[in-house]
């Protein structure tokens, strides 16, 4: 989950925005691993709903002008 969390947030581009809430957004993916640790299952579907997010992700990426 996190490492998908992670792919999600290099692939979606960030407009803007303050260095440190940049800075910030980047654990974010870690501290979700680390407070859903105990909910295996929350883990597991917000995994996969990650990795369709990834590759909708890429097929827009690949399919738009830039």
């Amino acid at each position: 989950m996190i490492v998908s969390s992670f792919i999600m947030q290099k692939m979606t581009p960030m407009t803007g925005g303050d260095p440190a809430q940049q800075k910030v957004m980047q654990f974010m993916p870690l501290m979700y691993g680390v407070f859903f640790w105990p909910a295996s299952s929350g883990c597991v579907i917000l995994a996969n709903q990650q990795f369709g997010g990834i590759a909708q992700q890429w097929f827009f990426n690949k399919t738009q002008a830039p």
